[in-house]
């Protein structure tokens, strides 16, 4: 390896060729990095190492030979040759083998590959960066790097996702897996992917509910995912990713959270709180947190006991596979329980022999009720005076017409 410092656009390097090296075709890496923002770009190539035996020809002749045969040999045929054999087969070969670069894994085996190509990363001299572009067949139209980069990229499409990563979070529309060559494995990259209206249409989904995720560390990770084409045929998303790995396309959505609990209830009772009401249009809820009161619980039904009279607030916070939330609320009022009531009974009947007594004139009466204790005397006692009253007024009106017939008379 050879390293250079401070070194300008354009710099020549000499390296030496050692003995044990053999004659054909090799291959130059070419590293720079930005010493103001750190940018690292990469690209390649290759050289053909031929063997010297001419020169010492050459050398054995006479001085005239080594001057006119060695003078024009070696800018026709070193010259030639370099410029023809090394720049040609640089150029070609270099471009050809960039793929070669490129080692896919074996492909699951529980899951089947709908289409699978190689594609070279082109330059542009414009924008300083590379990017592969893939057929219509391939679910991933390109992948493209931000800098001036060289090998191949290979893209499988894949039925749907493999065992060892699991389903993707909502909805599955589009799955692929994406190889790049070592140098370029955990480098920033920007991927388009395609998805089908019909994928669409199947999983009653529309352009902006897509989103891309990447499977690294053991689990589906969410990328920032933009719609960059619509056609009558196809969605293209894009999005940025760290590495490359299984890409899967998702449509994802937030869930909506319900609660199911009485409104109403009395201090000491279990109260059953249930969220099967909660929806979740694409994948499906993976977690059911409430708050009851400042109490933690969990599950898609929960119980609590509510002993303290009052208003109790009541929350639920859902979660789908897709990372998305949503919160509901309700409020349930306990009543305090009066342990009086059924003493009140006794006490009103009690009172009713009060009356009983209060009419006065028949201690037996007063006694009677007493005897009693119960309901059906009170309501005696106050039949009585009810009767008493009538009688009074009787005998008013019965008074009053006597008198009006007498000063009549």
């Amino acid at each position: 390896m050879t390293a250079i410092g401070d070194a300008s656009g354009e710099e020549t390097i000499k390296v030496e060729t050692l003995e044990g090296w053999q004659t054909g075709e090799y291959a130059v890496l070419h590293i720079a990095a930005d010493q103001e923002d750190g940018t690292i770009s990469t690209s390649r190539t290759g050289i053909q190492i031929n063997d010297s035996t001419g020169g010492g020809d050459d050398s054995d002749d006479g001085g005239d030979d080594d001057s006119d045969d060695g003078g024009d040999d070696d800018s026709d045929d070193g010259g030639d040759d370099d410029s023809d054999d090394g720049g040609d087969d640089d150029s070609d070969d270099g471009g050809d083998d960039d793929s070669a670069d490129v080692q896919p894994p074996e492909p699951p085996a529980d899951v089947n590959i709908e289409a699978e190509e190689t594609a070279d990363l082109v330059a542009d001299d414009e924008t300083d960066t590379a990017t592969a572009t893939f057929s219509e067949e391939n679910a991933v139209e390109s992948v493209s790097f931000d800098f001036r980069a060289s090998g191949g990229v290979n893209a499988r499409t894949l039925s749907q996702e493999p065992a060892e990563t699991g389903p993707a979070p909502g909805s599955s529309a589009s799955v692929a897996q994406i190889t790049v060559g070592d140098m370029l494995r955990d480098s920033e990259a920007t991927i388009r992917k395609r998805v089908t209206r019909e994928r669409l249409s199947n999983i009653s989904a529309d352009a902006e509910d897509l989103t891309a995720f990447r499977f690294a560390d053991g689990e589906w990770q969410a990328l920032d995912t933009e719609v960059a084409n619509e056609s009558d045929q196809r969605v293209v998303v894009e999005f940025q990713t760290p590495g490359f790995s299984y890409f899967a396309v998702s449509a994802t959505g937030e869930p909506t959270a319900a609660i199911d609990a009485p409104s109403e209830v009395e201090a000491g009772d279990e109260v059953t709180l249930d969220a099967s009401g909660s929806e979740n249009e694409f994948g499906e809820i993976v977690s059911y947190n409430w708050s009851v009161d400042g109490e933690s619980l969990s599950g898609e039904t929960a119980t609590a006991t509510l002993d303290e009279a009052g208003d109790v607030s009541v929350e639920l916070t859902v979660e789908n596979d897709a990372g998305e939330t949503d919160t509901a609320s309700a409020t349930i009022t306990v009543a305090q329980v009066d342990d009086g009531d059924s003493s009140d009974g006794g006490d009103d009947g009690d009172g009713s022999d009060d009356g009983d007594g209060s009419d006065g004139s028949d201690g037996s009466d007063g006694s009677d009720g007493g005897d009693g204790g119960d309901g059906g005397d009170g309501d005696d006692g106050g039949n009585l005076g009810l009767a008493l009253v009538i009688v009074l007024l009787a005998l008013l009106i019965a008074g009053g017409f006597i008198y009006y017939l007498n000063v009549q008379e």
